[in-house]
């Protein structure tokens, strides 16, 4: 039994180490030198060139000496692969208001912030304020500034590299991953472009701050931030960004929630309106049942260009309906407010009854600054079965809207909970009973193995095909 372990052992420590030493990645993430800091705005897991799988992130942005931001991820293929690789960006939240990032830094840093900025023609519907391919407008807007205690602030002499200057491999945390500098032609309207703002920081300063004046630009064309490198003085290493502290939360239980959304990441088809082909289109009828219900009326829309439209939705299978609920943006970009929308039932998906109207004077308001909306609930007295459930939009001009939910209402089984809680309680206290018997011969060999299995099972490779 000893030899058959200890030869177990051996395998998969040999097989962990030859996947660490012979995995080919198409792409490698930059780890850079100890004085070197490379940030992007996403998590680099894998899942960065797939859209609605992207997870941003925040680490290094100082919070408190931040403001007007949020970060989103793309919500178009082409813009995370085929262009400027940007799996997510931050956004300014209020055009009116100016838009900084502030990271901590040591002394004599040299900061190099990369971002996206609309350049071409502007119209009233567009753009307000794009800028030439070589950048030289935003000088104006665009700052650098440093300070030593976070509350005195000078800025920073710094440089703006128009795209066809600025770094186009590296910037993005990634290796042989070059930058497509455009997105568009450059010239006409919705075009951008990216853009480097760099400068070295004073010896005695601690933090940096990017800082976009607010001007009354659109800001869901510009400014964008996208990424940065942070080159410190030799001899000077960056700390990792700090993990989570889960410890408390690991222990609070779950709130369980009775209602299953049974329309996730079903099958759909428009039935009626016309689909639009850009960002905010929905193309792959994939977004109105990923789970993403917009925030902000700008993100994660599946619109239809037309005043009206219906979509089918097919559960499978049949289902038992408590809940269904649907949402409507209006306000901005000429889109104006919606009517109602109405909800129909059908286990063949031919024929179908009417479960009922939702009124905008019923539904709950929404509302994020630029864009207004509406979320449509219908509540049912008894639950219904369908396999099929076909939403009808009533609009004014567009469709716009992100997601359709549809809740099957499954109420806690206590019972099971209390056995299982009792049959937790008695490992429990048996395994606390062990607690003290050390691990020796076989079993310590056991041990061993179980863990090379895990040490196996993490070893991760960032790979794009």
């Amino acid at each position: 039994m000893k030899k058959t372990l200890i030869l177990m052992l051996a395998v998969l420590l040999a097989l962990t180490f030859s996947i660490i030493a012979f995995a080919e990645d198409d792409i490698e993430v930059i780890s850079g030198d100890a004085n070197v800091r490379t940030w992007v705005c996403w998590v680099q897991d894998g899942n960065e060139i797939t859209v609605n799988q992207v997870t941003t992130n925040d680490s290094y942005i100082v919070k408190d000496l931040s403001s007007n931001w949020i970060i989103k991820q793309q919500d178009l293929q082409s813009k995370i692969t085929d262009t400027y690789w940007s799996p997510a960006t931050v956004w300014t939240v209020n055009a009116s208001q100016v838009f900084e990032l502030a990271f901590e830094v040591f002394g004599g840093t040299k900061v190099e912030i990369g971002f996206l900025h609309s350049i071409g023609a502007s119209s009233t519907g567009g753009v307000n304020l794009p800028c030439s391919a070589d950048g030289h407008e935003l000088v104006q807007w665009c700052k650098l500034y440093e300070s030593e205690d976070g509350t005195t602030w000078t800025e920073v002499d710094s440089d703006i590299l128009p795209a066809a200057d600025a770094l186009v491999s590296g910037m993005t945390g990634y290796e042989n991953t070059d930058i497509h500098p455009y997105n568009g032609n450059g010239e006409t309207e919705y075009s951008e472009a990216y853009f480097v703002i760099s400068g070295t920081v004073s010896n005695d300063a601690k933090y940096v701050k990017y800082s976009f004046a607010g001007n009354g630009r659109n800001h869901y064309w510009d400014p964008c931030v996208r990424d940065a490198i942070f080159t410190a003085p030799v001899g000077n290493s960056w700390e990792p960004a700090e993990e989570s502290d889960t410890s408390d939360e690991s222990s609070t239980p779950v709130e369980y929630n009775p209602w299953i959304n049974a329309a996730l990441d079903c099958s759909y088809e428009v039935i009626s309106g016309t689909v639009r082909s850009d960002g905010y289109g929905d193309p792959d009828y994939t977004k109105l049942t990923d789970g993403i219900w917009s925030d902000t009326g700008s993100n994660a829309i599946g619109a239809l260009d037309s005043p009206t439209g219906s979509v089918a939705v097919d559960f499978g299978a049949e289902k038992s309906i408590k809940k269904i609920t649907a949402d409507l943006w209006y306000g901005a970009w000429g889109v104006t407010e919606p009517e109602n929308i109405s909800f129909y039932c059908s286990v063949n998906g031919t024929d179908y009854t009417m479960i009922g109207t939702a009124i905008k004077d019923d539904a709950e308001v929404l509302s994020t600054g630029e864009f207004s909306g509406y979320l449509f609930s219908l509540t049912l007295d008894e639950p219904i079965s369908m396999r099929y459930l076909r939403v009808d939009y009533n609009g004014t001009s567009h469709i716009w809207t992100s997601e359709i939910g549809a809740y099957e209402y499954v109420p806690e089984n206590t019972e099971e909970s209390e056995t299982e809680s009792a049959v937790e309680s008695s490992t429990a206290s048996a395994e606390s009973s062990e607690s003290g018997t050390p691990i020796t011969g076989d079993a310590g060999i056991a041990a061993l193995a179980i863990i090379s299995v895990i040490a196996l099972a993490g070893v991760v490779v960032i790979k794009r095909k």
